[in-house]
């Protein structure tokens, strides 16, 4: 019986004691510090943390916290960490924006990995590549753009396989701003039309046909893109079809002239900028 009431009497103190720790003033929360913010400002990730300064160290849960700041669409990745006595540390990965489509009456603003990072009317001054012929059901910020499913499809076959053309047209999609992101091209062009995946074509800002042709290889490609189309634009072209399909081999056909070889550099600048 006493070692009952011993077992009890330790619990009990225990349990005060846990209480007094979480409840202590010398364990409270002072400081929030966040890194990681280039586009976002510390503020508006401290106003999504939802905590105030005074509350119990113990009583902050972390997991919220962070699910709390990768609610906003710029925010990839947070972690989230306790610095004892009296600090919470923020640390956040962002996205930023490497293209666009039409959506509604405005655009969707687009990372590399096709997630919606905001809605807009215009890009005002931006210069943003803008994704051609897409079939999306849904574009929500903060969410993987939602490829339509074609539900009026009674086979269910064609139906997974037109999805999963959608789907592909995405990937090649997001692929295409990925690298011309890397190479610094995103300035350069004006759309991606992806309707033909396998006949990648874009288009630059003054109106010059691109043919990437098959989506391999995209990185080398946008590189051979930004090292030549400064050429182009330099001998006065602002129409005609510059094909880079065959890395190494480039073509440019001015309008209404016979296709052209064009003289190039033995190999891309490594990390070219646009013009």
């Amino acid at each position: 019986m006493a070692k009952r009431v011993t077992v009890v009497v330790i619990i009990l103190l225990l349990a005060c004691a846990a209480l007094f720790v979480l409840d202590s003033q010398w364990l409270v929360l002072d400081k929030i510090e966040v890194t990681g913010c280039q586009l976002l400002d510390q503020d508006q990730i401290k106003s999504y943390i939802g905590l105030e300064c005074g509350q119990p160290m113990l009583r902050i849960r972390t997991s919220v916290v962070r699910q709390n700041i990768q609610s906003i669409p710029y925010v990839e990745k947070a972690t989230v960490k306790r610095i004892w006595p009296d600090t919470l540390q923020v640390t956040i990965v962002e996205r930023s924006v490497a293209g666009c489509m039409a959506w509604g009456e405005g655009l969707a603003l687009l990372d590399v990995n096709g997630c919606v990072l905001e809605l807009r009317q215009t890009l005002e001054d931006a210069h943003l590549p803008c994704v051609l012929n897409l079939t999306v059901e849904d574009a929500i910020p903060g969410q993987k753009l939602k490829m339509k499913d074609r539900k009026e499809i009674e086979d269910k076959e064609i139906r997974q396989e037109q999805l999963e053309f959608e789907q592909l047209k995405l990937d090649v999609a997001c692929q295409s701003l990925a690298a011309l992101k890397n190479q610094n091209a995103m300035g350069l062009i004006d759309t991606i039309d992806v309707g033909h995946p396998s006949e990648l074509v874009m288009q630059t800002r003054e109106g010059i046909r691109v043919l990437f042709g098959l989506p391999t290889g995209l990185e080398e490609k946008a590189a051979w893109l930004a090292q030549v189309l400064p050429q182009i634009r330099k001998e006065g072209h602002r129409s005609g079809t510059l094909d880079v399909s065959i890395p190494g081999e480039v073509v440019f056909s001015p309008e209404g002239e016979e296709p052209e070889q064009t003289p190039l550099p033995e190999q891309p600048a490594e990390s070219p900028a646009a013009a």
